[in-house]
């Protein structure tokens, strides 16, 4: 049989999702939510982000996106150490003479980082919806290109997180969160855990039996 022309129609016995947020009807299929493994880091987490040293930068897959942050940032005077991380696939090489003076470029494990990151910037990565689930306030530079890599939840806009077209905004935004982090840093703790309760579930042993069926 060609492989061309193989069939594909081969359905799972159930979909599982990182949390009641992403749930979705299907005919075909159940569809539950699951343990989050690879987010496991979001529950054992202990956060303190009015106590960050340092503005995280999150790069993206797309290296549209990856150049315009880099621009943006660029013109924006930073009031603490800036640190880069950027997507595990990308070829930094090609960007090295991109990169803002002065800014660290870290290959540092993300929940290490996000232990001391004050707030985290980027766009079109889902690691910035995982920054915001611990409390941590975000940046989302928007990108004027044709298509749109908008991956923020509705959730917790204007408090926990917001977006910035330019280095002025982001520069306000930055300003905005510090207060918010000297004078309310609950506010965010309290809409973090309200967006982790929808995007993401602890992989507890319980939910683990229930999602595969093991005693």
């Amino acid at each position: 049989l060609d492989e061309r022309e193989a069939s594909f129609d081969v359905l799972p016995d159930k979909v599982l999702v990182n949390g009641p947020g992403y749930c979705f009807e299907s005919e075909n299929v159940p569809v539950d939510v699951g343990p989050a493994f690879r987010y496991a880091h979001l529950f054992d987490a202990d956060i303190h982000p009015e106590e960050g040293k340092v503005i995280l930068v999150l790069m993206p897959f797309w290296d549209l996106v990856t150049r315009h942050i880099l621009q943006v940032i660029r013109e924006v005077e930073w009031p603490v150490p800036v640190e880069i991380k950027f997507h595990p696939s990308t070829d930094r090489k090609i960007y090295e003479n991109s990169l803002p003076e002065g800014f660290l470029v870290t290959d540092e494990n993300l929940p290490e980082l996000l232990l001391r990151a004050q707030m985290v910037v980027g766009h079109s990565s889902g690691t910035l919806v995982e920054a915001a689930a611990l409390g941590i306030p975000v940046i989302d530079i928007l990108d004027s290109g044709e298509f749109s890599h908008d991956y923020m939840p509705e959730m917790g806009k204007g408090i926990l997180w917001d977006e910035a077209l330019d280095a002025g905004e982001v520069a306000r935004r930055v300003s905005q969160f510090q207060e918010i982090l000297q004078s309310n840093p609950s506010l965010l703790k309290e809409e973090g855990a309200r967006l982790r309760s929808v995007y993401f579930t602890e992989p507890t042993d319980e939910l683990i039996g229930q999602a595969f069926g093991l005693d």
